[in-house]
Parts: structure tokens; C-alpha cells; sequence
């Protein structure tokens, strides 16, 4: 469908989306990704949504190559300054470039524009507590489930303090995650590559291991962030970790 809709429109910025899609999640094909990106970015100015560029980013990004990803991030959000979304996105790569008060000014203010973005909650809470400011990013990460409606961690909240605080929640959170993922195991499809994340942010390695070649039997799309993705930093120094990165090929 790809196909045909730019046999019929050979500029459509939708279809260009898709072809990056496909090539950077699906095929693997880095080369082709960066020609799809190309030529998505070729297109004028008011033609696309610019939060379809955001995927552009995201493949920056897990290419290893963040000052780039920020820079298109930037580049995205001037085209609609006033967008929380677009903010929330590049307060992101600046967390990841470890520019922590400019993404802190930027998740504020997404929360100013819309008191209801989740994503800002989180993200200020990661990046004070890679501040190590860890009370306010524990305040942060409470008002992050409060919007969400969720108060399973409440009692958590109640009595966390400092970094050790700050750990408990997070385990917590990330023990739920895996319940969760395990109960909708029970009735629809759950991809492997999700186990394998969460049981890596536990420390669990043989368990990881298992899930991730199970990842790779389906192709999930999310082994393309390997490399950069914060949650499998405690198995990067398992050798088989870096052999998946080889078998998805990133450079």
C-alpha cells in the first residue's frame, strides 16, 4: 500500500514516513532509513505534520548519534513552538545529551500547557534524579502516576526519601510492569522484546537473554534501540548483549 500510494504521489510525506518505517524498524536497512529521512525532511516546510518527523529523531537517536537527534528535534518544534508534544520530544534528547536544566525548562513548560502530560511528569522525574536532586524527583514521578490514575505506588510515596527512596519506586514500578505484561500474556499476543527490557532493569539476566532471542525470532521492531536505550544498562556488559547488537547491525 506503501508502494502504491507513491506510485500515485511521489512526494506524499505519509507514505515517506512508512518507507522510513519499515527500513529502519522492520528491515534493518540503515542505509535505506537515511535515504527515506532525506528525502522526508526535502519536503517543504507546511507539507507534513511536524510530528511525523519525530521518528526521524528516534532513529538518531538509536544510531547513537544524539546531538543530531536533538538538533532535528529543535529543527521539529519550531514549527509549531507551541506544541507540548513537540516540547516533551526535545526536552527528551536533551536529557539524553545530559543538558538537564534545559530539558527541565521544557518539560515545565509542557506541564504549563497541558497539566495532564504524563510524559512530562516522567521525564522531569529522570532528569532530577540524574541531577540527584532525588526528593523533588521523587514529588515529580508522584504527579506523574497522579495524572495517570494511578495509586498502587501510593503507600511507596508516602515514605520514600533520598536515593534509596528513589530506587524502591522505581523497582516497584518496574515489578508491576512485569505483572502486567505477564496477565496480558494470558489473552493476546505480548512481544518478548517487553520481557526482556524489564527483566534487564531487574538484573535478571538469564531471563533477559531468553526473552531477547525470542525478540529476535518475531523481529520486533524495538530491537533497534539496543545501543541506546537506558534500560538495558545492566546487561551491557554480558557478552551476549553485545552480540545482539552485531545481529541487528548497528553501527
Amino acid at each position: 500500500y506503501m508502494r502504491q500510494a507513491l506510485a500515485l504521489e511521489p512526494t506524499l510525506p505519509e507514505a515517506r514516513v512508512m518507507e522510513h518505517a519499515i527500513a529502519l524498524l522492520f528491515d534493518w536497512d540503515w542505509a535505506g532509513a537515511e535515504t527515506a529521512r532525506r528525502r522526508f525532511l526535502a519536503s517543504p516546510v507546511g507539507d507534513f505534520d511536524p510530528q511525523f518527523a519525530r521518528a526521524m529523531a528516534v532513529e538518531l537517536w538509536a544510531l547513537g548519534r544524539p546531538t543530531e537527534a536533538l538538533q532535528l528535534a529543535r529543527r521539529t518544534r519550531e514549527l509549531d513552538p507551541r506544541s507540548p508534544f513537540l516540547a516533551v520530544l526535545e526536552a527528551d534528547y536533551l536529557l539524553r545529551s545530559d543538558q538537564f536544566d534545559a530539558a527541565i525548562t521544557l518539560y515545565e513548560y509542557a506541564i504549563g500547557v497541558d497539566v495532564q502530560n504524563v510524559n512530562a511528569y516522567f521525564g522531569l522525574a529522570e532528569a532530577r534524579q540524574r541531577q540527584g536532586r532525588f526528593d523533588e524527583a521523587i514529588e515529580a514521578r508522584r504527579q506523574a502516576h497522579a495524572v495517570a490514575g494511578d495509586d498502587r505506588l501510593a503507600p511507596l510515596f508516602a515514605t520514600a526519601k533520598g536515593e534509596a527512596g528513589y530506587r524502591r519506586i522505581d523497582e516497584a514500578w518496574v515489578r508491576m510492569q512485569l505483572d502486567m505484561l505477564k496477565e496480558r500474556e494470558r489473552t493476546k499476543y505480548v512481544s518478548p522484546l517487553d520481557f526482556a527490557r524489564t527483566y534487564a532493569q531487574l538484573g535478571e539476566k538469564d531471563l533477559t537473554f531468553k526473552y531477547l532471542d525470542a525478540a529476535f525470532v518475531d523481529r520486533s521492531p524495538g530491537l533497534v534501540f539496543l545501543k541506546a536505550d537506558r534500560a538495558w544498562d545492566n546487561v551491557r556488559d554480558d557478552p551476549r548483549f553485545a552480540a545482539a547488537i552485531r545481529q541487528v547491525g548497528l553501527p
